[in-house]
């Protein structure tokens, strides 16, 4: 910048100007001090500069536009007078180097503060990313972040229509992702009604949603020994019967056996089955058991209920696997060749007679 020495300055000039120094030298080197800009009076002003940088407030800008003020209240203000409902104020953060590419950046804010050894740390920021540039199917990203553990964390990732928690690549609308073994989410009321309680909503709202359509599942995942992710149980909702004033739905417990995803316990109407969902259509209020294998050993402190073939006939027959087997019966009478059984019944112990068949 040169020197005005020897300039005639014109009268119709109000005010005037100038950087502190002398010489046509009054500028400093991108990578030096700003010259600090004076009133014409003398009087210092808060504006330095350098070849390529402003320094507001600050005497060594180290961008093109640095601000320094030991003010806590806002350090920048943007402000419009448009009363449009659509206008106001803007900040526009513009990537312009030829065709997009994947992975771009195209703006990122830091957030830095010192450590405890007054070492500058970026404790948090917020990137903007292009995930693909493809035209007319462009994908973008915005990612907030903070440290954990002295290493940046993708706390919240934004991915198109998808959002990820801990993760920069959700697969759904949600993902939450953690190394964590503690609980990954936390759904708490503060309320102090008897009706405030948390609450966890799965809503199918399709308007052609009919009879037998599932309605919303929770399926428990992990990957096996080939590293296939599988479902190994799952809890799913299911319509019996959307007639008005008469609906019926149904809750499904399902397991893998033998990597065969089916059906264990089903909750249907008021009816409840295991191993079964079919039920007779004037049944309520029952429990059907379908035929199931029985064990080869007895298992300490339990019983096994359950159904199987009877010994005579195909037809469906009580199972009850105990303990201890039924001890030969020692009060006489009628039925020698009879065992007998301890039951509770209303905290009373009592003997069952049974005749073998």
């Amino acid at each position: 910048m040169a020197s005005l020495a020897g300039a005639t300055i014109a009268s119709t000039f109000k005010s005037l100007l100038k950087l502190a120094g002398n010489t046509d030298d009054l500028v400093a080197g991108a990578s030096g001090a700003g010259k600090q800009v004076m009133t014409g009076d003398g009087e210092s002003t808060i504006l330095y500069l350098n070849t390529d940088r402003v320094g507001i407030g600050e005497s060594a800008p180290e961008s093109p536009l640095h601000i320094t003020t030991p003010d806590t209240s806002y350090n920048l203000t943007l402000e419009s007078t448009d009363a449009d409902v659509n206008s106001g104020p803007d900040v526009r953060m513009l990537r312009v180097t030829g065709a997009g590419v994947a992975n771009d950046y195209l703006g990122h804010l830091h957030f830095i503060g010192n450590d405890a050894s007054s070492n500058a740390t970026t404790y948090a920021d917020i990137v903007s990313i292009i995930n693909d540039p493809s035209a007319s199917a462009e994908v973008g990203e915005l990612r907030l972040r903070c440290i954990s553990g002295a290493s940046i964390q993708n706390t919240l990732c934004l991915k198109g229509k998808d959002v990820g928690i801990g993760t920069a690549s959700p697969d759904a609308p949600l993902h939450i992702k953690t190394a964590s073994v503690s609980a990954t989410v936390i759904i708490e009321s503060t309320g102090d009604s008897a009706e405030s309680n948390p609450e966890l909503k799965l809503i199918a709202s399709h308007v052609d949603k009919t009879d037998g359509d599932d309605i919303g599942g929770i399926f428990f995942q992990a990957k096996n020994s080939d590293d296939v992710l599988m479902s190994y149980s799952s809890i799913v909702g299911e319509i019996v019967d959307d007639t008005t004033s008469t609906e019926d739905g149904a809750l499904y417990f399902k397991t893998d056996v033998n990597s065969s995803h089916a059906n264990r316990l089903a909750i249907v109407g008021d009816n409840v089955g295991i191993g079964t969902t079919t039920f007779d259509s004037s049944v309520a209020g029952y429990l059907a058991i379908t035929n199931g294998t029985q064990p080869s050993a007895h298992t300490d402190d339990q019983i096994y209920i359950g159904a199987k073939n009877a010994s005579t006939t195909s037809e469906s027959t009580l199972a009850l696997y105990c303990e201890e087997d039924p001890v030969a019966h020692d009060s006489g009478g009628a039925y020698s060749n009879s065992h007998k059984m301890k039951v509770w019944i209303n905290g009373t112990e009592y003997w069952i007679v049974l005749d073998g068949v």
